[in-house]
């Protein structure tokens, strides 16, 4: 299944690179629209519009980072897998060059760190994540360039020889990321997302079993602005 999704996000991120240069060539570079001669020289904004609701899909690849300790010791492993899902947001232009907004997303992900202690086996399954963050950046001609953080949040499954148990743990998260308009509604994006959960104890199964969690998340998008 592993395999399969690692697979998946290679051409998932191979066809929207290929078509958005395809769908780039084929309507040339995006114009902002003439001003009227008004007889004097008035400032435009460098490109597309910004402004407005989007919703679009993504698809990358995450590892996540899980250290703790069991009564046997302490554990440390790094684990990485396919994440895929959707995101929504609004944006506002507040200046020729300036872009800020909020957005939405949703993931589900493969990553489960999984570490020995001890003789001992503890697997942290992250079976998904959301984030809910701030963003602000400055345009390029057709691209925005942007940095964003705020809250996130991931399902994880922790398991350990006595039992296991389902968490919904809340964390941070800051990141970075470029985005171009292909048409005056279409857009691709390449996105890096850093989320820390910290450090939290559980009792599973009568076994202790203390977890710091963080995740690096890289993956590209397509947009449509309503």
């Amino acid at each position: 299944m592993r395999q399969f999704l690692k697979h998946s996000v290679t051409t998932g991120i191979a066809i929207v690179a290929l078509g958005g240069t395809a769908l780039a060539a084929d309507l040339g570079e995006y114009q902002a629209p003439e001003p009227a001669d008004q007889g004097f020289s008035e400032a435009q904004p460098a490109g597309p519009n910004w402004t407005g609701f989007q919703a679009g899909v993504d698809l990358g690849y995450g590892w996540g980072k899980a250290k703790g300790s069991l009564p046997g010791g302490a554990y440390k492993d790094t684990d990485g897998g396919a994440v895929g899902g959707g995101h929504v947001g609004y944006n506002v232009q507040v200046a020729p060059n300036v872009v800020v907004g909020a957005e939405a997303d949703l993931m589900a992900t493969d990553i489960k760190p999984k570490s020995t202690v001890g003789g001992a086996t503890v697997e942290n399954e992250i079976d998904w994540m959301s984030t809910v963050r701030g963003k602000a950046g400055v345009t390029i001609d057709q691209f925005l360039v942007y940095g964003t953080g705020g809250a996130a949040l991931a399902g994880v499954k922790t398991t350990v020889p006595t039992g296991s148990d389902r968490e919904t743990k809340l964390g941070w998260t800051l990141g970075a990321g470029t985005e171009a308009m292909l048409t005056e509604n279409v857009s691709t994006r390449v996105e890096y997302l850093y989320s820390d959960f910290g450090k939290d104890t559980a009792v599973i199964g009568n076994t202790p079993v203390s977890t710091d969690l963080n995740t690096h998340i890289l993956r590209g998008g397509l947009s449509y602005k309503f």
